[in-house]
C-alpha cells in the first residue's frame, strides 16, 4: 500500500504521549551507573529494565543521553602523560570470545590479549588459544610492526593493530581484523 507524505510522517514521527514526564518515571543514574561496572552489562539492558518497570517510559536514545549527561558531570578524570615509549600496558581482557573451527565445526574459547602504548594510545589486541601465548602476543606487540610478526604466529586467530596513521587490511594476510 501507498502512503501520501502525511501519512508516512505520522508513521515515522508519531506524536509524543500525553503522558506528562513526571508520570513517565526519572531513572536512578546512581543505580545505571553503579550497575555499568559490572561485566556484560551495557545501557541497552539497562534501558529494557526501565522500560518493563515503566511501560511508558523514555526511549533508548533520551536515556542515553540523560545517562551521558549526569555522568558528565561526574568528575572521575585522571589524566596520565607518558613520554613516547615510556610505556606499554599490556593484559589480557578478561572476558573470552567463542570462536568455531571452519573445518571440524568445534567450539573454543579464545582470550583476548591487548597491549595500548601509553603515549599514543596505539592499540594491539590478539586472540588467542591459552594465556601462555602471552609471551609471544607481547613480544609482538612491542615491535615496529606487531601485525606482521603476530600474523606469523599459529597460535593467533585474529589479529587487531591500530596504530596512530591507519594500516591497509592487504597488510594483514590471512586475519581478520577484531
Amino acid at each position: 500500500a501507498e502512503l501520501d507524505d502525511a501519512a508516512l510522517e505520522r508513521a515515522l514521527y508519531p506524536p509524543r504521549p500525553a503522558v506528562p514526564a513526571q508520570q513517565r518515571g526519572q531513572p536512578d543514574w546512581a543505580h545505571v551507573h553503579r550497575e555499568l561496572r559490572r561485566k556484560s552489562v551495557t545501557l541497552f539492558l539497562l534501558w529494557e529494565e526501565y522500560k518493563a518497570d515503566h511501560p511508558l517510559g523514555f526511549q533508548y536514545s533520551w536515556f542515553c543521553l540523560h545517562y551521558r549527561a549526569w555522568a558528565g558531570k561526574l568528575d572521575l578524570v585522571m589524566r596520565q602523560h607518558h613520554r613516547a615509549g615510556e610505556a606499554l600496558f599490556v593484559d589480557y581482557a578478561g572476558q573470552t570470545v567463542a570462536v568455531v573451527d571452519r573445518h571440524t565445526g568445534e567450539l573454543q574459547q579464545a582470550e583476548i590479549f591487548v597491549a595500548v602504548l601509553g603515549a599514543s594510545n596505539c592499540t594491539f589486541a590478539e586472540a588467542t588459544w591459552t594465556p601462555s601465548c602471552c609471551l609471544r602476543s607481547m613480544s609482538a606487540a612491542s615491535r615496529s610492526c606487531p601485525a606482521r610478526d603476530a600474523a606469523s604466529s599459529s597460535n593467533s586467530i585474529a589479529l587487531y593493530w591500530a596504530p596512530c596513521l591507519p594500516v591497509p587490511t592487504s597488510s594483514l594476510p590471512g586475519r581478520r581484523h577484531a
